[in-house]
């Protein structure tokens, strides 16, 4: 991934102009991509499909406590970006810091984001909408970052340690009852949990479940001891 990581970002960046978007933004989307593509290399086949930037620009609301940037149908990986650097600036205002992306094309870049957040040192929760999976978190360590996914409260509430600031924030209704198991190739437990090095991940884009009773959840706070985040997105 080291050689492919190094050609990505070389060449995205011009990719990503030819799109129409300026070079700050596809410079830094490059990077942002390319940590997509670690994930789900089929990310790769939806930028190439992208349309180019629509005109316009993104518009941002904060109210009670929470900064909502309207996306206005430009992609993740330029909105996105702008959320996690609020997030890591704002993480030892509160308890928990939330921001949701309304509007946004490009929603599979979502994992992309938190590893982002790891980068800044912050732990960080994210649900979509439009996503089937529920919920994501990563936390950093030293060795290098966690990132996990799950769809049910009690797997989120148990990784949180029912930390009730985080949980209220979170539209919990939508999270479906099943969880599904680790698909990937990544050093993954029998209890369906997948433990990833900074930016390495399972093939087809599978991260692994935090379910009830698993390692993932002995000493939550501890996990989350750096600083907590949530992103929220209506994609």
């Amino acid at each position: 991934m080291t050689v492919a990581y190094a050609e990505l970002t070389r060449v995205l960046p011009w990719s990503l102009r030819a799109l129409g978007y300026t070079f700050g933004t596809a410079d830094r989307g490059a990077h942002f991509v390319t940590k997509a593509a670690a994930l789900d290399p089929n990310v790769l086949d939806l930028i190439a499909r992208a349309q180019k930037r629509r005109q316009g620009r993104m518009r941002h609301q904060q109210s009670n406590g929470k900064l909502t940037i309207d996306a206005a149908g430009m992609s993740l990986f330029e909105a996105g970006p702008a959320a996690i650097d609020y997030l890591a600036a704002h993480a030892g205002d509160a308890p928990t810091v939330a921001c949701e992306i309304v509007g946004a094309s490009e929603p599979s870049l979502l994992s992309a984001l938190l590893i982002d957040a790891a980068d800044y040192g912050i732990c960080a929760v994210a649900t979509s909408a439009e996503s089937p999976d529920g919920w994501q978190a990563i936390w950093p360590r030293v060795d290098g970052a966690v990132l996990v996914q799950g769809r049910t409260v009690d797997a989120l509430s148990d990784l949180l340690g029912g930390e009730p600031s985080i949980m209220e924030q979170l539209e919990v209704h939508r999270f479906r009852s099943a969880e599904h198991p680790c698909r990937g190739r990544g050093k993954c437990s029998g209890a369906g949990n997948c433990w990833l090095r900074r930016h390495k991940a399972c093939s087809e884009g599978s991260i692994g479940v935090a379910g009830r009773n698993t390692h993932l959840t002995r000493n939550p706070r501890r996990a989350l001891h750096a600083g907590n985040a949530y992103l929220g997105s209506d994609l």
